[in-house]
């Protein structure tokens, strides 16, 4: 929609300028009055369409990667990385998809609650066992799969949810299947 004001304004611009040089115009000074309010219109859908593009490529995207292995006894590391282009800032675990939920504690008790991570940043946490045997389970064709949640937050103040769905190998082993962001 805003591609079609822009080629619009410019277009009528364009006009313009054809008109004030075919001199249609009885007075050079509103043809350049007329020309200069157009520019100054077209120069802010420009800025403004910009502005859009630059939010959408400066979106964070959280993945969980690699496999989720028990670590001598202390529980299971997970490995995550923010693939996006932009910050993502405040990033929680969570058991259940619902925003409100998402400041329960999810990790470790010696781990920190939250972090943040700039493009193509990586980290990682520590699980405990108990709360990995509390995630959602849905059992398909023999197979148990486990899902979490994470949420964060852009730059620009949209928060997003990453699903993670696990497949549980055996009770020291994990692997991401699936993260899919959504907007929340």
């Amino acid at each position: 929609m805003r591609t079609k004001v822009v080629l619009m304004l410019v277009a009528v611009a364009i006009g313009a300028g054809v008109l004030a040089t075919v001199g249609y115009f009885y007075s050079w000074a509103a043809a350049e009055a007329l020309g200069t309010g157009l520019a100054s219109a077209v120069s802010l859908a420009t800025l403004l369409f910009l502005y859009t593009q630059l939010k959408v490529e400066q979106e964070p995207y959280v993945v969980v990667y690699d496999d989720i292995s028990r670590e001598s006894g202390r529980g299971f590391r997970i490995k995550i990385r923010n693939v996006g282009r932009g910050s993502a800032l405040g990033i929680v675990g969570c058991i259940a998809p619902a925003v409100a939920r998402s400041n329960e504690a999810f990790f470790g008790n010696d781990q920190s609650h939250s972090k943040s991570l700039f493009a193509g940043e990586p980290s990682s946490w520590m699980i405990d066992e108990p709360r990995l045997q509390q995630l959602e389970s849905q059992i398909d064709n023999g197979e148990c799969y486990r899902t979490f949640y994470l949420f964060y937050k852009s730059q620009f103040g949209k928060t997003y949810r990453s699903r993670i769905k696990l497949k549980v190998i055996n009770s020291d082993q994990c692997v991401v299947m699936d993260c899919e962001r959504k907007e929340v």
